[in-house]
């Protein structure tokens, strides 16, 4: 069987009528949401193909991860579902499915997306999304495939602006928290699912920001438990040099500067 080419997709668009600014640049640990959140989409698809959807102006923040595409909406001011038609047009040849993620979830876990990947991968659905409390399909955070970028671009020309509208005309796989959470790692990373927290107002966001992910960082045998966004930040609060050689939950030495952590990251200085 040939492997499923996953990708992810932010949308970065917004703008943040409630928040009162666009959420985009808003900024959490030294970093902009939508920085964060593209990286940590990145942790979880494995490195895959990552677009960034841009509002008609095309204006994002400057930290975004090296290698991201950005892909600009074609009707200005037409909500998420311009940014998702525009990422999975940019998709199309590239990828099979799609994590598609609003970049004001500062909580993400990659383990989250890997989760929602992996179930719509050995479906043959062509969407996974969670039942929202309204009983309508949540489009986002929810996984696409590629396939569908006609139809949501189609959808969106005749006038759409419902993203659950059109997810509701799709073969959908309706996820429940407990289908998720039977993920053991993404049960053991985020039991409460606070990947789902998203920052609609600065309000919301003061309250999230509040709740740092907890990470374990071994300087020397000296071990600690830190809450902190970026690794620059937990090696500071351990008392290590910020720039010094480390790894990431045993994965190849990386540079520390603007990386975002998850909860349960493990740090260890080399």
């Amino acid at each position: 069987m040939t492997p499923t080419r996953v990708a992810g997709i932010v949308l970065a668009g917004g703008l943040g009528e409630r928040f009162g600014s666009a959420k985009a640049f808003a900024e959490v640990g030294g970093m902009s949401l939508a920085a964060r959140t593209a990286k940590l989409v990145s942790r979880g698809i494995g490195g895959g193909p990552l677009i960034v959807a841009a509002g008609s102006g095309g204006e994002t923040p400057n930290d975004l991860p090296r290698g991201a595409m950005l892909a600009v909406d074609s009707e200005p001011d037409a909500g998420p579902l311009a940014g998702l038609a525009a990422g999975l047009l940019a998709l199309e040849g590239v990828a099979d499915i799609a994590i598609v993620v609003p970049c004001d979830t500062p909580l993400l876990h990659p383990a989250f997306v890997s989760a929602l990947a992996f179930l719509l991968a050995e479906s043959d659905a062509e969407t996974a999304l969670l039942e929202g409390p309204d009983g309508r399909p949540r489009p986002f955070p929810g996984g696409w495939r590629v396939s569908l970028a006609s139809q949501v671009s189609n959808a969106l020309k005749a006038g759409e602006r419902r993203p659950w509208s059109v997810a509701a005309g799709t073969r959908m796989l309706s996820l429940t928290e407990a289908d998720l959470l039977a993920d053991d790692r993404l049960a053991e990373l985020d039991p409460q699912l606070a990947s789902l927290s998203d920052a609609d107002t600065r309000e919301r966001l003061g309250q999230l920001t509040g709740a740092a992910p907890r990470v374990r960082v071994n300087v020397s045998g000296r071990r600690s438990v830190q809450r902190s966004w970026t690794l620059t930040e937990a090696l500071a609060a351990a008392g290590a040099d910020p720039e010094a050689p480390c790894t990431v939950n045993d994965l190849a030495p990386i540079s520390a500067d603007r990386y975002p952590l998850a909860e349960g990251d493990s740090v260890v200085v080399l």
